[in-house]
């Protein structure tokens, strides 16, 4: 079933309902805004999904639940810059999302990129390109541990071999009490090639201490449970239909979408949201540098 086209334009909208004008009529250009000025609601929201456009909210906001912004460079949220990741966590401490979806850029991560990193003609440019994958692949993980920290329910997403997995930040997360690992094939969740409509596997791990995932988030395509054969994957590779195939399956595919909005619904069913108390949001750091991370050590 798909969505009303209401409920999606409404989800879509939310953004710019949080985050003000972005036109900077009080002096301020920065295209995301002190969480101080956004609406302060009363109850927490249910979902929020960062490092993505509106994806998965239209359809948790379609069983009904509460969604706070889709938070990414598409939406006006340039996560690469300190300001912008610190008003990010002035607006995660308003809204207190029962759970985050965290879906952070992982093309510097990826097998084809790390098998050609010893032979780019230009170094010193894919050493520019893969700091900022990690710059954001660490505040992704910032943003995990403070969920985890502050009771709530996080799933961190990339693709199952990528390298930043094997990363001793990752590893450290990884190690938290509650937290666990589960692998599937997005293949059966109905994601395909765009134009030859061929079943693309992307094969992917979540990090998650959600435990209501559904099932789909925890099977591979075999014999036994696919539903292509004897139709085969198409490769990550190339371009089809003018578009980059990688950039297409970024995507997710309709069935992903609900899988994961059942599972926040099974979830929050059985937690009882609280009044939300005044927020006190610190003063935020105005200075746009792309400095790293300190360590994301709580």
């Amino acid at each position: 079933m798909e969505l009303p086209e209401d409920v999606l334009t409404e989800t879509e909208s939310l953004g710019s309902a949080w985050a003000s004008d972005l036109d900077g009529s009080d002096g301020d250009t920065s295209p995301c805004r002190d969480a101080r000025a956004l609406p302060q609601p009363k109850v927490p929201v249910h979902f929020m999904e960062v490092f993505s456009n509106p994806r998965i909210a239209p359809y948790v906001s379609g069983l009904g639940m509460r969604v706070g912004p889709s938070i990414d460079l598409g939406t006006g949220w340039n996560l690469a810059l300190r300001s912008c990741q610190n008003h990010l966590l002035q607006l995660l401490a308003v809204l207190q999302p029962f759970v985050l979806m965290l879906s952070p850029p992982c093309t510097v991560f990826s097998q084809v990129q790390n098998s050609m990193k010893n032979r780019r003609k230009c170094q010193r440019t894919w050493k520019k390109h893969y700091e900022q994958g990690l710059l954001l692949w660490r505040f992704a993980l910032c943003l995990f541990k403070e969920q985890c920290r502050q009771g709530r329910k996080a799933v961190l997403e990339h693709p199952w071999l990528a390298s930043s997995w094997a990363l001793s930040i990752t590893e450290e997360v990884a190690n938290t009490p509650g937290v666990f690992q589960t692998i599937f094939d997005q293949c059966l969740l109905g994601l395909v090639t765009t134009a030859e409509q061929k079943p693309v596997r992307k094969r992917t791990r979540f990090l998650s201490n959600l435990q209501t995932l559904e099932i789909c988030f925890s099977t591979r395509c075999t014999p036994e449970t696919c539903s292509h054969l004897p139709v085969e994957h198409a490769w990550l590779q190339g371009r089809e239909g003018g578009a980059s195939r990688c950039r297409s399956a970024q995507v997710y595919p309709a069935d992903f979408c609900r899988g994961m909005a059942r599972s926040v619904l099974n979830y929050t069913n059985n937690v009882a949201a609280p009044a939300l108390p005044e927020a006190q949001v610190a003063p935020a750091d105005d200075a746009d540098s792309e400095a790293d991370l300190p360590s994301p050590a709580s």
